[in-house]
């Protein structure tokens, strides 16, 4: 369990607090992550008794932090693929509502679970994410960071950021721990729902999830 919810950390990457989103638009890929990645410990110590009594703070410091760093539409146009395709425009922005906030609300409610055994670890860790290399831009402007999540009795758990360069600077579209990629996976798994009931089906399912889980908190 413990693995499992500070890969959270990785995943989410709680964005920083006040004055990062006028950070220099040149800043490298691999910077951003590395300090990124260190002020959501940072935000995580900080909020932690607040987060351990309700998932709604999590989710809200999740939301406000973490949204503008992560390129929602490349991420669900590469989700859904030909279905993004032949989907309208109030589709793909109704799946996209209902998905971030699906996602959002999911790890948020991991982390207020789990918020003392992963500042325990972060605490004793010290710095945790060491970056190992970033790739050249292809020719879409993407990279990969190369990161290792190194804890305390465990071997290095290998993290990739795939990123894109855009006007407001690099932006997450993927990430991949221990080769699972996080793009994939809801790839599969909704290519599937798809298929057997149709995007809109998939949506209003989306929502009923949000709903019914917002209900008990």
């Amino acid at each position: 369990m413990l693995r499992h919810a500070l890969l959270i950390l990785a995943l989410m990457l709680l964005a920083p607090m006040t004055g990062w989103a006028d950070q220099d638009t040149d800043t490298p890929p691999e910077q951003v992550v590395a300090e990124v990645f260190d002020q959501s410990v940072n935000a995580l110590l900080d909020n932690r008794e607040a987060i351990r009594e309700s998932p709604r703070v999590a989710f809200e410091l999740i939301d406000e932090t973490l949204s503008p760093w992560i390129h929602y539409p490349l991420m669900g146009q590469l989700i859904l693929t030909r279905h993004w395709r032949e989907a309208t425009p109030e589709q793909r922005d109704a799946f996209l509502e209902a998905f971030r906030e699906y996602v959002i609300r999911t790890y948020a409610a991991v982390l207020s679970d789990n918020v003392d055994t992963i500042a325990t670890e972060v605490s004793r860790s010290g710095r945790m994410l060491e970056i190992q290399s970033v790739t050249e831009p292809d020719q879409r402007g993407r990279v990969v960071v190369r990161t290792q999540l190194r804890l305390e009795n465990s071997s290095p758990i290998p993290v990739h950021y795939r990123m894109i360069s855009t006007d407001d600077g690099w932006r997450v579209w993927d990430v991949v721990i221990e080769n699972i990629s996080f793009v994939t996976n809801y790839r599969d798994e909704y290519g599937s729902e798809i298929r057997r009931i149709g995007l809109d089906a998939l949506i209003e399912r989306l929502r009923e999830r949000n709903a019914r889980a917002w209900s008990g908190n």
